[in-house]
């Protein structure tokens, strides 16, 4: 959906930014100057080479290679200067005064992502400030140090206002960008496998990096009372309903209002176009978008419908398989609380997902868009719904010769396979605490009980529990083991739980006894508290060179004397 690799404008890796195939050739030498000199950490020099570059194609009016200088232009002084992103907004700004479109529009673009990255790396420091009224805009002619200063004086709003102006500036001349296919900027952009279908022309390419930003949420930005909230139906409607909606607000600095202002705007764009794709690209996103921001209670309704509607009109377009998926993830996403719900209850209530359902649609993806980015998320989709699960809990200590019960969680488990196997105090001890321990080595042994049962399985793909019987054991320990696989194979699903069978137990008080340690030792049947008996215990320390726990015996104590 959007396989869009831009190398454009404010890429990490130097390689992207130098590695362009369409390159002309009388820029070859000069580029390749450029990349030695990076290499070899001489930036100042880059610097210098990249400035005869752009003063050249300025001459030649060659686009491509004046935005690519300007790339490279800011990567120059990134790790030479710590001020690096104030002086890339100085140069860019006196860059402005003579640019046009579509040097211009970019820019702008450029020149609003650095004043808010600049707000974003230094938020901390921005935040502390107090705030200055009145504060004149930065002279960008004398370009000086003063500038900078000035810069450096502003609060949050400065910045969001700053960039919010320059965002906005660089979707002037929105025809011509229209009729500008992004093709014409080989020399910066990489071509994709989506790139021409899904962002054929300059506006679609600097409205979506607009709407990256105003899509950003920023608490600490001064907001009106009157702020404007997504909570109108019309946000999810169709594309004929939604471009032509009116969202009235007095806060037109909005970012919310200002990322639906400009879906309209592309939607309305392509509304004719003879492909659909980058249509139904934008639609999806743009209803994406307004699910995360709206505050409407029935939102969650308005956009499983508004998924289907995109892939009900566009069946056998791929770009709408991508809405199918959503339409899909929506079955597995009914468990989460919302609300107040959310903060009394962090768990997961699969009684409101349909995993089936789910399923139904990522199998029908797969079949009939394989090889797709909607298929590889279906793919994915599908193995969780369909992962297995299974483990165990029983009582940590159970009366002898009398039968007890276990807990078996599973799913997508149709039979399970038990055994029992003697253990010793000593490996209840290693295997509880060593995390990285193979519990195969306690799976292979020969059980002393085994047995096998079928789970119940209400075709659902969730997870289920279920109580068993265990039969009547004598005085000892014991390993638990439950497995998919009658091998009991470690590579198959299995859980272990380990039980000791004793009819002793101990209850330890808060309050300590002058004639005892605070602990009883009772009968665990009748409660009876039993004299002549001592306790050991043991302290589990963790040895960060064997990464494990590692028992250390512990006082031998002597119980409480006098009944409960």
């Amino acid at each position: 959906m959007r396989n869009l690799f831009f190398t454009a404008f404010f890429v990490v890796f130097l390689q992207n930014l130098l590695a362009q195939t369409n390159m002309n050739t009388k820029y070859d030498a000069k580029w390749k100057a450029v990349k030695n000199a990076f290499q070899k950490g001489l930036n100042k020099t880059a610097q210098t080479e990249i400035e005869s570059i752009i003063k050249v194609a300025k001459a030649e009016n060659n686009i491509g290679q004046i935005i690519k200088g300007f790339c490279n232009y800011r990567v120059s002084l990134r790790d030479r200067d710590e001020k690096a992103r104030l002086h890339d907004i100085v140069f860019f700004e006196k860059e402005l005064k003579d640019a046009s479109f579509p040097v211009k529009q970019v820019l702008h673009s450029m020149i609003g992502d650095l004043y808010w990255s600049y707000y974003e790396e230094n938020r901390w420091k921005i935040l502390d400030r107090t705030k200055v009224e009145n504060i004149d805009a930065p002279n960008f002619e004398r370009a000086g140090a003063n500038t900078i200063l000035d810069i450096e004086t502003w609060s949050a709003d400065d910045f969001y206002n700053k960039a919010f102006e320059q965002f906005t500036a660089s979707l002037t001349e929105k025809e011509k960008s229209k009729a500008f296919p992004l093709k014409n900027l080989t020399t910066i952009v990489e071509k994709g496998a989506n790139t021409e279908t899904l962002r054929p022309t300059l506006f679609d390419f600097l409205a979506n990096r607009a709407i990256e930003y105003f899509s950003k949420e920023e608490t600490d930005i001064t907001k009106p009372t009157y702020a404007f909230e997504i909570n109108d139906e019309k946000a999810f409607a169709s594309v004929s309903t939604f471009v032509n909606a009116s969202f009235n607000t007095s806060d037109k600095t909005s970012q919310k209002f200002n990322v639906l202002k400009l879906y309209q705007e592309i939607l309305l764009f392509h509304s004719n176009d003879s492909d659909p794709s980058a249509l139904i690209d934008a639609d999806i996103a743009r209803i994406q978008y307004v699910n995360d921001k709206s505050i409407a209670r029935e939102k969650k309704e308005w956009y499983k419908n508004a998924l289907k509607a995109i892939a009900d009109t566009y069946p056998a377009n791929e770009q709408a398989a991508m809405a199918t998926y959503l339409y899909a993830e929506t079955f597995t996403q009914g468990g989460q609380h919302v609300g107040r719900m959310a903060y009394l209850n962090s768990g997961f209530d699969d009684s409101k997902v349909d995993y089936v359902e789910a399923k139904k649609w990522c199998d029908y993806i797969v079949e009939k868009f394989p090889k797709t980015e909607a298929s590889s998320r279906a793919e994915s989709l599908l193995q969780q719904i369909e992962q297995k699960s299974l483990g165990i809990r029983v009582e940590k200590v159970v009366l002898a010769n009398q039968p007890s019960l276990a807990m078996v969680s599973y799913k997508e488990v149709k039979t399970m396979y038990c055994k029992i196997v003697k253990v010793t105090n000593q490996e209840i001890k290693d295997k509880t605490y060593d995390y990285n321990n193979d519990y195969q080595v306690l799976a292979s042994r020969k059980g002393i009980k085994d047995w096998q049962g079928a789970l119940p399985d209400k075709h659902d793909y969730k997870a289920h529990s279920t109580e068993i019987k265990i039969e009547a054991l004598p005085f000892g320990t014991y390993a638990i083991i439950v497995s998919e696989d009658k091998d009991f194979n470690s590579k198959k699903y299995y859980a272990i739980a380990f039980l000791r069978v004793s009819n002793l137990a101990h209850v330890q008080v808060t309050e300590q006894d002058k004639d005892g340690t605070g602990i009883y030792v009772v009968d665990r049947a009748s409660g009876q508290a039993l004299e002549n008996v001592s306790v050991h215990t043991w302290i589990n320390s963790y040895n960060y060179e064997s990464r494990k726990y590692q028992p250390k015996a512990g006082p031998v104590l002597k119980p409480i004397k006098r009944v409960m």
